[in-house]
């Protein structure tokens, strides 16, 4: 073979190993950095009353008070950055069935919801919420265990389960339903200024 063709093929070579080498660098920087910029400092779940709004109207209330206590996921993180265009908040839930005449297959159920916050500013204290409705919580169970991921331009750069176990239970069988969002609750309309803007995920389709 001719050295001109064979030094070109070789040269060829090392540079498309050294672009896939500088790629994986950089997505690796990228990763550390954004690791080092959200730091997830709490996640807990509460049981919350629904709050309650007082308003004149001249209808006739349901003679019937439905259930009214929330399950609340809730995870406090901070960000070191002045601003990030995005951060998804992906949360699992495990509820165990209060009937104890329940099969195992119905012994628990998996609930799962994402919310995605925009232009979310600096501080050492903000907070991402979902919720379990209260029909939900009544009907198929407590608590059992939940997880929470954060992910920044499609990398996951925090988890944390509670319980801690080895055990991958959020991946484990479907969810039988769907968490809320915050803006899907009467929470709502309290303390809004303390959370960053949830993004519209239907005005990408």
């Amino acid at each position: 073979m001719n050295w001109n063709v064979t030094r070109s093929i070789y040269v060829l070579g090392i540079s498309v190993l050294m672009s896939g080498v500088i790629c994986s660098a950089q997505t690796k920087k990228t990763e550390k950095s954004s690791k080092q910029t959200v730091e997830l400092k709490t996640f807990k779940p509460s049981v919350v009353k629904a709050p309650r709004f007082s308003v004149s109207v001249s209808a006739d209330r349901p003679s019937t008070e439905l259930a009214s206590e929330f399950l609340e996921l809730r995870a406090e993180y901070s960000n070191r950055a002045e601003w990030l265009d995005e951060l998804t908040f992906t949360y699992y839930l495990m509820l165990e069935s209060r009937d104890a005449k329940a099969t195992a297959g119905q012994q628990y159920s998996l609930w799962k919801g994402s919310v995605t916050y925009e232009d979310i500013e600096k501080g050492s204290r903000l907070a991402s919420t979902m919720f379990l409705s209260p029909a939900k919580l009544k009907r198929y169970g407590k608590y059992k265990a939940i997880r929470v991921e954060i992910t920044y331009q499609g990398q996951e750069i925090e988890a944390k389960t509670l319980p801690e176990t080895p055990n991958p239970w959020w991946s484990a069988q479907e969810p039988k339903g769907r968490l809320l969002k915050r803006s899907e609750t009467p929470f709502a309309l309290i303390d809004s200024t303390y959370y960053p803007d949830i993004k519209d995920e239907s005005s990408a389709r």
